[in-house]
């Protein structure tokens, strides 16, 4: 009996050095990718994001951390745009609960998508980062959405785009908890080419009437709602999605259900971020939290 628990022992052992050294020859290549990728020489750049390509069909699940530890910012210099389109779109919705991930994928998806002149796609694609990034991400999301409001409205927008980033720093700053007046949903008929048109003050609104189509999130959101090892995940492709009410739900529940302040500080930041989603800014869940900061004390 003893002969044999040594040997499942050692079996146990050599498996996980199997592992180990599995995982290190792959960091290899990945690091070797990145430097192919970023050589002078266009055959080897091409190689390279041929055996990426080869990776993405053949491994998607396992994307998103070599995307955005090594070959998203080389990608992006080698012009490689349509692929990093593609791939970081399979990596958001395969990994939607690691939140370093997904906001790596958006940041460079969405100057992707400005640079093939996918104006729509690149405006969408910053409010689903508006509304999934960490709250304090929220300065780089403005960023984005600017980014992309001047690609698709030009310098004729640009004093209505000025404003626009004021009121966000603004209702950033709020030390108050104020009420939601505005509603949560994108007004009947409203789109952000006719609030720069007709000059509309309203310009929380801006974010919420840009159109993001919720299809590939929802299907994936279905599959993710069980999830118990991510559970942030779900609420993270509602909020992809646009439907803020329903993550505000759903991560109240699981604010409601934390045994641990790890558990309890993650639902209640999540919680947070749907409300800025809900609002088309800061300001209610900036106070909120300041409010709660100051009774804690």
């Amino acid at each position: 009996m003893k002969v044999l628990a040594i040997a499942c022992v050692a079996i146990l052992v050599l498996s996980k050095t199997c592992f180990a050294q599995q995982n290190i020859a792959a960091k290899n290549d990945e690091q070797l990718l990145g430097q192919q990728l970023a050589d002078s020489d266009d055959s080897v750049r091409q190689s390279a994001i041929e055996a990426i390509r080869e990776i993405a069909a053949d491994h998607p699940e396992g994307l998103a951390s070599p995307l955005r530890r090594t070959w998203l910012k080389a990608m992006a210099k080698a012009g490689f745009n349509d692929d990093i389109v593609q791939m970081t779109r399979k990596a958001i919705l395969l990994s939607p609960g690691s939140q370093l991930a997904l906001e790596a994928m958006f940041r460079a998806r969405i100057y992707a998508l400005i640079a093939l002149g996918r104006k729509d796609d690149a405006l969408a694609d910053a409010r689903r980062y508006y509304n999934v990034c960490a709250l304090d991400e929220s300065g780089r999301a403005v960023d984005l959405l600017v980014a992309a409001m001047k690609a698709k409205f030009g310098d004729d927008a640009e004093a209505k785009i000025d404003e626009f980033r004021m009121r966000q720093i603004a209702a950033a700053d709020a030390m108050e908890e104020p009420p939601m007046t505005q509603p949560t949903t994108a007004p009947s008929g409203g789109t952000v080419q006719a609030d720069f048109a007709a000059g509309s003050d309203v310009v929380d609104q801006m974010i919420l009437s840009i159109p993001v189509n919720d299809g590939a999130y929802m299907t994936e959101a279905a599959k993710w709602k069980a999830n118990r090892r991510q559970p942030l995940g779900y609420g993270n492709l509602l909020l992809m999605a646009g439907h803020a009410d329903e993550a505000y739900t759903y991560y109240t529940s699981l604010l409601e259900a934390a045994r641990t302040d790890k558990e309890l500080a993650a639902a209640l930041e999540r919680q947070s971020a749907s409300m800025r989603a809900q609002d088309g800014n800061l300001a209610r869940a900036q106070g909120r939290l300041r409010r709660l900061a100051g009774e804690a004390h």
